[in-house]
């Protein structure tokens, strides 16, 4: 009679097989730091090259830190997107993915000697190649990853609006204004945040998806990681690559080699200067939802602003969300747009 073996794979699901099951060793505490929580990763991050661990460190913590920032402490999803990175590194450079690359430095950097030695000192102690039969497909994980953002998308639209309007004018970049705005969908999102139809959003104005109150509830959960999420998605956007897609791997290449030290500070605190310039929404006093916003002092590659048609959308909300005594002039509007046609906040372009 064969004798059935079973193990818990990283989502507590049973799995059963003919072969006793892999035991993965303890992670050397010199390695843990990669897999404990984002402040740790952003302190990786800023390491110099003398002092990482094992080669292709700095990719695996920028992917690492993108799961961190969607669900955060939660080990058994590090584990997996670093058993999914480091399967998805040695399938592309063992077939070559990089022999072929334009760049002369990613053919060089990706060496199959320096893969040997992240296997040594990093994938052998999560595992190995046979603990991929235990834990998520890539595939399933990513899929996972974007329904996760989903969620967080309407919060995301927040920030994203209030930064978008900081420099045009306090009236309609308030957070109060904000959560009217996203409410009505400013940004016509397909779908309207995935809130399903019914006698109760039948019965709301044309066009809002939503009330002021719900979108200013999920304001009040936001907390820094929802800024870290924020920045890794809108800003760094290395979700968009498939560990299947050879792109994967350079992309999160790329980003690390942007995103050492003080430039991750330098984006992240900029988006937090504009957020908090005068109130704290991270405070724990309760009911404290409008914030004063400020342009910060930085301008990188890449314009983050409404387009033409949004702000159209936000000045015609204005006109409904003020009272006549505070309402924008045809003064103001022009003002507003003349702003908008001079540039708006940058973002960085990796």
């Amino acid at each position: 009679m064969t004798t059935r073996y079973s193990i818990k794979n990283d989502y507590n699901k049973i799995i059963y097989s003919d072969r006793p099951p892999i035991i993965t060793n303890p992670i050397p505490a010199t390695l843990r730091k990669c897999f404990t929580n984002a402040n740790d990763l952003q302190l990786g991050l800023a390491q110099e090259n003398e002092k990482l661990e094992f080669p292709f460190q700095r990719e695996l913590m920028v992917y690492l830190l993108l799961v961190s920032s969607l669900w955060p402490n939660a080990q058994d999803r590090l584990l997996t997107a670093a058993r999914i990175f480091s399967a998805a590194l040695n399938f592309h450079i063992n077939r070559g993915s990089f022999r072929r690359a334009r760049r002369t430095e990613l053919r060089r950097y990706f060496a199959e000697s320096k893969v040997q030695l992240f296997n040594k000192r990093l994938f052998k102690s999560i595992g190995g190649q046979e603990s991929m039969l235990f834990c998520q497909s890539s595939q399933d994980f990513h899929a996972d990853i974007w329904r996760r953002i989903a969620d967080l998308t309407m919060i995301h639209d927040v920030i994203d609006y209030i930064l978008k309007t900081s420099y045009l004018s306090k009236a309609i970049s308030s957070s109060e204004f904000a959560f009217h705005a996203i409410a009505n969908n400013i940004f016509e999102r397909e779908g309207g945040y995935g809130i399903a139809a019914g006698k109760k959003r039948n019965a709301r104005p044309s066009g809002m998806v939503t009330t002021p109150n719900s979108v200013r509830e999920k304001w009040r959960k936001m907390n820094d990681m929802t800024i870290l999420s924020y920045f890794m998605l809108r800003w760094v956007g290395v979700h968009y690559r498939d560990p299947g897609d050879p792109a994967f791997i350079a992309t999160l290449h790329d980003v690390s080699e942007n995103l050492m030290g003080k430039n991750f500070r330098k984006f992240y605190d900029a988006i937090q200067s504009v957020l908090q310039a005068t109130a704290n929404p991270f405070s724990s006093l309760k009911g404290r939802t409008r914030i004063t916003t400020a342009v910060p002092s930085f301008r990188l590659g890449g314009l983050l602003m409404l387009t033409e048609e949004e702000l159209e959308r936000a000045l015609e909300l204005s006109d409904s969300f003020f009272t006549a005594m505070r309402r924008l002039s045809d003064e103001d509007k022009d003002a507003v747009r003349g702003r908008r046609r001079q540039g708006g906040l940058h973002k960085p372009s990796f």
